[in-house]
């Protein structure tokens, strides 16, 4: 047994405007659409991004848990190896997958999903859950997946409160969904949406000089919101004579979970894995998600 580490992400439907001619009916609750996204009657899905394979491994229900599903998402690398040859030593490429363990929630509508340097930085692992979730669930259903990481709103303001300068900041908000996150910015946005139709709303805001001013209201409300997995934000702030930007993506909020290493996954019935990361996940709810 050893600790790993996984990320506490969440994702959303948002129903197109447009109505399409053959698309199913979403179950209730929504986010069962999930189910037909990582497995093709049993069998695994396979989607390419930019050239590279992945895949949505192993998805099944835990044992007495249909509300959960629990399998891996993979990353197909190719690893070169030198094998001798008489006279010569040659470079033959090798299938090399990356598995990440996956839980999935189909009620709240969050994933714990494995932490692992090999798979790529955590904005490539939000745009790949992504792509491979939409290119299911936008056509069978009509409706576009969005996978976000739940963070800490505090070291947003630490950011800021910190800063020398601050030279932009951006935010994408999510249209509503599911929850009453935060009332007063899902009003706002759900005004919006009625007039514009869009899937993301993006505020942008840049003061060339680093003199751009970040009042506490309504901004909080919109930083609360994107902490519970329904947006992003990007700051641009000066520190000492040094400009960086920084993102809500770099503090997606993670978990230590106990669970058997990989050679006692290959051997053993990963139920009790599921089990420990459900138990995990059930502490990290808000009841008002339930």
């Amino acid at each position: 047994m050893r600790l790993k580490t996984f990320y506490l992400l969440r994702y959303t439907l948002v129903e197109e405007e447009q109505p399409a001619l053959f698309a199913k009916e979403l179950p209730k609750p929504k986010g069962y659409a999930i189910c037909d996204a990582l497995s093709i009657l049993g069998k695994d899905r396979f989607f390419t991004h930019y050239g590279v394979t992945y895949s949505f491994v192993g998805f099944r229900n835990p044992i007495r848990k249909n509300r959960f599903l629990f399998g891996k998402v993979a990353k197909l690398r190719k690893l070169a190896i030198g094998e001798y040859q008489p006279g010569d030593i040659t470079n033959d490429p090798h299938d090399d997958w990356v598995p990440l363990l996956c839980l999935v929630d189909c009620e709240t509508q969050h994933l714990l999903i494995e932490k692992k340097t090999k798979f790529g930085p955590p904005d490539q692992l939000l745009t790949i859950l992504t792509r491979g979730l939409n290119e299911v669930i936008l056509k069978e259903y009509n409706c576009k997946v969005f996978v976000k990481g739940k963070s800490n709103k505090n070291i947003f303001w630490q950011l800021v409160a910190e800063s020398d300068q601050i030279f932009g900041l951006e935010m994408k908000l999510l249209s509503p969904n599911l929850f009453d996150a935060n009332k007063t910015a899902r009003e706002a946005l759900s005004a919006l949406k009625t007039l514009f139709s869009q899937d993301v709303l993006t505020i942008s805001l840049k003061n060339e000089a680093g003199h751009l001013a970040i009042p506490d209201n309504p901004t909080d409300n919109y930083i609360d919101y994107i902490s519970e997995g329904e947006g992003e934000w990007k700051v641009t702030r000066g520190i000492k004579g040094r400009k960086k930007t920084y993102s809500s993506n770099d503090n997606i909020k993670t978990v230590d979970v106990e669970i058997r290493d990989d050679q006692e996954l290959k051997e053993v019935s990963t139920d009790e894995d599921a089990a420990a990361l459900i138990e995990k996940l059930e502490t990290l709810i808000e009841p008002d998600e339930l």
